[in-house]
């Protein structure tokens, strides 16, 4: 199953999770390159949940499962701040 192929597949899917599966919302990988898919389905009433970081789908074209996300650095303290 997938959610690359269409909209309509997108859907389709989804919502075979949520009923032959029994989620309460489905789960999509891929950051602002599916912001168009995860609309479509929340459209269509279905929830998506994103997460911040871990791909385990993704871990064969990646080859490990490291987190992805770089937490920015706290801002530098000024030599002339008290």
């Amino acid at each position: 199953m997938s959610y690359n192929t269409s909209g309509k597949d997108a859907i389709t899917n989804a919502g075979r999770f949520m009923k032959e599966g029994g989620a309460d919302a489905v789960k999509l990988e891929g950051g602002a390159s599916v912001k168009d898919v995860v609309r479509t389905i929340v459209k269509a009433g279905i929830p998506v949940m994103g997460h911040i970081g871990l791909t385990p789908q993704t871990i064969s074209m990646l080859g490990d499962s490291k987190s992805r996300v770089r937490m920015p650095r706290p801002p530098r303290r000024s030599s002339m701040m008290p």
